[in-house]
Formats: structure tokens, C-alpha cells, sequence
């Protein structure tokens, strides 16, 4: 009889082990692993809390940790959004016509003649790794949010964006030497004998921020369009010759979403070492996939699912501005990102939001409709101006404030918008039975959304309603025939 418990027991022990062992297999498997480190910016180990991100990847030979913060953006009006030609009546009579010229320069030409709107980069930390050899493998622990980096000499670097503190985190071990420690300044302003190029940062007319270095510290300054501003701090020690740890922090003015203190002053109150950030840090992230996992018989769709979720938690945070097209990782490369870095309305933005419901992440889907609700008065603004009625629909191509950036005009000023952003008011409801949010934001934000409809329709042969000229993404480019004089079913769909 005791031999037989004893051999229960010892199964049931066998069975727990191997429970965890495959359950740290699996989150192994989910995350990313490589030999070496990243060698361009949009391969980069991504980190991020929604409000600042961080690309970790080799640029010559320095590790370079790219800074990025979601509301650093260059907010400038765009002038010729404001003059008497700026109408969906203006688009109707030209597509009548059957020439679009007059359109392509007042709203196409925009993007390729002008360098703003558009969301910056805010520099980069960097880290003279010469001396320390060859790499021996660069991992993400998804489950986490941490990036190690181990080489071959010993060395190992961790480092992580905190869940809740707001502050960046790094730390190495296992030194040989110091490490030289620099930031990098985006490039406002070109060396002599760089030649500019169309999407340059040089472009928007900034002047260079100074670089203000200290024993253990560096401080950056930037002065932006407008009132905006932002500012990073940087602080690091060493607690013996072989281990250094370091915080940085990245903090904007002028902004919607900017801190009521400065980077500076928050930097001087934090007083968590790395290990206790750490903690707090996974915790958060403990809690956030304790909210839903999956198991898939296909292996690489079940990581892929994992992948993008973690992507989801480390971009969309309440307080924060929601997913851009680069979110948190803007490009860091010299230049303002790809189409501006904007916030693309024809599915991209609606996309990303999508698979927040259903894995039971609401606090963090919750961040695209108070956004929306933020840019509300906005975009009634711009619904009476360029079509001319009263009710509510979104710039297709938006800037962080919710104006209208340009573009090809079929898409950037789609006529069906604000129906596709409508359905994600039903989805924050319907999954969160909040019947405050329901009647205080969902209904309201809807019902001016309906009403641009009834006012911008018109009555079809067939009795029902119908767009004046309506479009579908990318569906013929930016050619006249983008244009349908029948509803597409793109814009059909949202009823």
C-alpha cells in the first residue's frame, strides 16, 4: 500500500514538473530569439507602455536604444485646408468633369510637397559595446516585456520600458570594463555636407537641442512647433565595477497626453533600483495576459497571436494616445516615418483595436474610443466645413489632434469613416455592459455619426439611400475611377 502511494505521489509529481516545464517551453516559444542583434530600426527589439517606446538594435557599433514617445507629434496647420475649395462639392464637380488636377494640388500634393503634420522621433541612448565581443543571443521575453542580451564574454544586458512607472530601464552585468555612454539627438539640423533629402527632419526647421552631460547623467532639451516640447533625462550608476543600471525618462509639453511635471523633476523623486522596478514592471504584465490565453494545434499562429498581442499591451495604454501606424516605434532612421507616422482610418486604426474585446482587454481598447471622443469637436468642425452638413465624421488620414493630414483624396477625406469608427463605440459597450459609457460617450458619439449620414445621402432610383461619390481603400489608387458614383461595398457594408 505505501509503495503504490509513493509511486501516485511520484507521478503526480512527474506530471507537475512537466506541466511547468512545458508551460516555460511554450512562453519561450511565444517570444523572439536571435544570435545577433538587429543591424536596421524596423527589426528592432520593440518595448513599450503606451506612452513611450523603445527600438533596441545595433547601429554601427553601438547598441542603440531609439527613443519614442506617442505624442511628440508637429501639429501645424495645413493652410490650404482652410480655403473656399477645401469641399466634397468641390470633389463632385471635379470628378463630373473628369479631371482632378485642381484636386491632386490642393489635397493629394500636400504629403509630397509639405513635411508636416507629422510625428517625430525623440533620439536615442546609446552604448559603446566594442569591448565586450561577440554576441551570444538577444531574446524578448513577450511575458515579461524584457529584452537580455548575453554575450559571449559573460556580459548581460536586460532591459525594459516600465508598465507603470513610466520610466525606461537598463541594466548589464558581468562587465570587463565601463561603457561609454552617449545620447543621440535627432538629426534637426544637418551636418555640413549631408545633403537634405524630401523627408528629412532637417525639413521641419527646428533648431538642434543641446546635449547637457554630467559624471552619471545626461539631460536633452527640444524645442518643437508651437508650444511643444519634450525633454529626456537620463541617470546611471555603477553598485561595483562590473554591474551598471540606469533610468531614463521621456516627458513632452504642450501636449494633450504631457505629464504636469517635467522628465527632470520626476527623474530627481524616483528612487526604485532596477530589481524593484522590474518586479512592479512583471507584475503588470502577469496580470495582463492573466486576462486571456489561447492554445492552438498551429504553433505558429498561436505565437503569432502572442506576438501581436504583446504588441497590443506595449502600444495602447489609458492616458495615452491609441495606435498609430508605427505606434510607440517610430522610424529611426533620420527621417519623419512612413505616410507621416499618422493614424489611418480605413482599417488600419480599427485593425488594431479589433482583437482587444474578445482577449478581454477593455481598459486598453477603451484608449481608440476615448480618443475619439477627445477628437469629437474636431471632427464635427471638419464635417461642417469640407462637407458642408452637420453630424460627425474623421479625417481617414489623422494627426494625433484629429485634423486632416492629406493624401490621396479618395481615401484621406473617404466619405464612410466616422460608420467604421461608430462600430468600435458598439464593441467597447457590448463586451464592457458599461451603461455609463453606453450613454454618456457611445450613444451621443453615434448618434451625431448617424446624422452626418442622413445629411450627406441622397436618394438612389431604387428609393434608398446612397453616397453623393463614395471610395474603397486603395481601389484604383488616387485615379478619377477611385471615385464611384455607386456606393462601394466598402462603404455599404457599415450599415
Amino acid at each position: 500500500m505505501k509503495i503504490a502511494l509513493r509511486l501516485i505521489l511520484t507521478m503526480f509529481l512527474l506530471t507537475g514538473i512537466q506541466s511547468l516545464q512545458a508551460k516555460d517551453d511554450t512562453y519561450t516559444f511565444h517570444g523572439l530569439h536571435t544570435d545577433k542583434l538587429p543591424l536596421v530600426w524596423d527589426e528592432g527589439i520593440p518595448l513599450g507602455n503606451g506612452i513611450m517606446g523603445t527600438l533596441i538594435w545595433q547601429k554601427g557599433e553601438n547598441l542603440r536604444l531609439a527613443l519614442d514617445r506617442a505624442d511628440l507629434w508637429d501639429l501645424r496647420p495645413v493652410k490650404e485646408f482652410s480655403g473656399p475649395d477645401y469641399s466634397y462639392r468641390f470633389i463632385q464637380e471635379a470628378v463630373k468633369k473628369d479631371d482632378l488636377s485642381e484636386v491632386y494640388k490642393l489635397i493629394d500634393a500636400r504629403t509630397s510637397q509639405d513635411i508636416a503634420p507629422t510625428k517625430i522621433p525623440a533620439g536615442a541612448i546609446e552604448f559603446g559595446i566594442q569591448k565586450l565581443g561577440e554576441i551570444k543571443s538577444v531574446e524578448l521575453d513577450i511575458h515579461k516585456a524584457i529584452c537580455t542580451i548575453k554575450w559571449k564574454n559573460g556580459t548581460k544586458g536586460q532591459f525594459f520600458t516600465g508598465a507603470t512607472d513610466k520610466m525606461g530601464h537598463f541594466k548589464f552585468t558581468h562587465l570587463p570594463d565601463t561603457l561609454s555612454i552617449f545620447f543621440q539627438r535627432p538629426q534637426f539640423e544637418l551636418e555640413k555636407g549631408i545633403k537634405e533629402s524630401h523627408n528629412s527632419l532637417s525639413r521641419l526647421g527646428y533648431k538642434n537641442g543641446k546635449v547637457k552631460e554630467k559624471e552619471n547623467s545626461i539631460y536633452y532639451y527640444q524645442k518643437l512647433y508651437g508650444e511643444t516640447s519634450y525633454v529626456v533625462v537620463l541617470k546611471w550608476t555603477y553598485p561595483n565595477k562590473q554591474t551598471l543600471e540606469g533610468t531614463y525618462c521621456l516627458t513632452t509639453q504642450g501636449t494633450w497626453y504631457s505629464e504636469p511635471e517635467s522628465a527632470e523633476n520626476l527623474m530627481k523623486k524616483y528612487t526604485e533600483n532596477f530589481d524593484a522596478a522590474l518586479s512592479v514592471h512583471q507584475q503588470w504584465w502577469q496580470d495582463y495576459w492573466s486576462r486571456c490565453r489561447i492554445t492552438l494545434p498551429d504553433k505558429i499562429l498561436e505565437r503569432q497571436w502572442y506576438l501581436e498581442m504583446y504588441k497590443f499591451g506595449a502600444a495602447s495604454r489609458k492616458d495615452a494616445p491609441p495606435i498609430c501606424l508605427q505606434a510607440v516605434w517610430t522610424a529611426d532612421n533620420g527621417q519623419t516615418p512612413p505616410w507621416r507616422g499618422d493614424f489611418h482610418n480605413d482599417l488600419n486604426t480599427q485593425l488594431s483595436y479589433w482583437p482587444g474585446y474578445a482577449s478581454n482587454h477593455m481598459e486598453e481598447s477603451e484608449v481608440f474610443t476615448d480618443w475619439l471622443w477627445k477628437i469629437k469637436q474636431n471632427s464635427e468642425d471638419y464635417t461642417k466645413q469640407f462637407f458642408g452638413v452637420e453630424g460627425l465624421n474623421v479625417p481617414c488620414i489623422s494627426t494625433l489632434n484629429g485634423k486632416n493630414l492629406g493624401g490621396w483624396n479618395q481615401y484621406s477625406h473617404q466619405p464612410s469613416t466616422s460608420g467604421w469608427l461608430a462600430h468600435h463605440f458598439y464593441l467597447q459597450w457590448k463586451y464592457s455592459a458599461d451603461t455609463c459609457f453606453l450613454k454618456e460617450k457611445a450613444y451621443p458619439w453615434v448618434k451625431e455619426s448617424a446624422r452626418y449620414f442622413e445629411n450627406i445621402s441622397e436618394k438612389g432610383k431604387n428609393g434608398m439611400r446612397k453616397l453623393p461619390l463614395s471610395s474603397s481603400p486603395e481601389i484604383n489608387d488616387n485615379r478619377p475611377d477611385a471615385w464611384f458614383t455607386e456606393t462601394t461595398n466598402f462603404d455599404v457594408s457599415i450599415r
